[in-house]
């Protein structure tokens, strides 16, 4: 609990260390709580120890980053960061995302019985038994949590430093070294690239439609960002979702309690994630 913890101070550490990067490495700013960076490192080295004790190797994160420890890239303190980020990464951003796809799907019953439609049918094919091969197979499972990505993506904006001089047409250059900010909430909503934004609509992202594929003339979708420094856990949060989702919409229907849910959705503006 306190790892998300996000008080006003931790908001403000965490937007003057993206907007001062420099001078916030030099003050050694630290945005978590001592206890939660103690309670990573212990838990790493503890893992660690035991890893090269009784040299047991994985194919997994950890593995990646203790080969690198190894070559000199990387010491213990900054293998614990990156399995903190992991980490937080992968588990508040799953819990935002399922919050909002049962939220949608409780405003909108068709989207959610041909859901269910789809998860009882693949089921059906394996006697029952959830598997990975079965979850990533569904289509329409995959619609719906890309269209609650949309409208609600995790992390509402991105930060990038230019690594070298960028020329765009018709503005200018951009300086290396200049901050970036990447709106992506107002991207997934700017009707420009979505006919209608503020519809939930899972057909968007249909095999068909020019939202699936990799062209580079689809409209912009980066809910866990792009390119080499995109989210670390977007594929683990995203497992953790579609898992989440085949298991509950199987089993209940979902429905909103009108007298106490609002028709238009507040976030709070003191969050490490997109929450309301």
């Amino acid at each position: 609990h306190r790892a998300f913890r996000c008080s006003l101070r931790r908001m403000w550490k965490l937007r003057f260390g993206y907007a001062c990067r420099r001078v916030a490495d030099a003050m050694r700013l630290c945005v978590s709580e001592p206890s939660v960076e103690q309670f990573f490192l212990q838990l790493c080295q503890s893992t660690v120890l035991h890893r090269e004790s009784y040299q047991v190797v994985k194919r997994d994160f950890l593995q990646q980053l203790l080969e690198m420890k190894a070559n000199g890239a990387l010491d213990m303190r900054q293998v614990a960061g990156q399995c903190y980020s992991f980490f937080i990464a992968g588990f508040e951003t799953s819990a935002s995302l399922l919050s909002f796809c049962l939220y949608e799907l409780a405003k909108h019953g068709a989207v959610q019985d041909r859901l269910r439609g789809s998860i009882v049918a693949a089921l059906d094919e394996t006697d029952g038994q959830l598997s990975y091969d079965m979850v990533m197979a569904l289509g329409y499972l995959d619609q719906v949590v890309k269209e609650t990505l949309r409208m609600y993506p995790p992390v509402d904006f991105l930060f990038r430093v230019a690594s070298n001089d960028y020329p765009i047409d018709g503005f200018g250059t951009i300086p290396q070294g200049t901050l970036l900010v990447v709106p992506v909430h107002a991207l997934h909503r700017d009707p420009a690239y979505y006919p209608q934004p503020d519809v939930y609509n899972p057909d968007r992202f249909a095999a068909s439609s020019k939202l699936s594929g990799a062209s580079k003339n689809r409209p912009p979708f980066m809910p866990f960002g792009l390119g080499p420094r995109h989210c670390i856990g977007d594929t683990f949060g995203l497992m953790l979702v579609k898992v989440g989702l085949v298991a509950m919409v199987r089993s209940f229907r979902f429905t909103l309690d009108v007298d106490r849910t609002p028709e238009n959705v507040t976030f709070k503006p003191r969050s490490l994630v997109l929450a309301a």
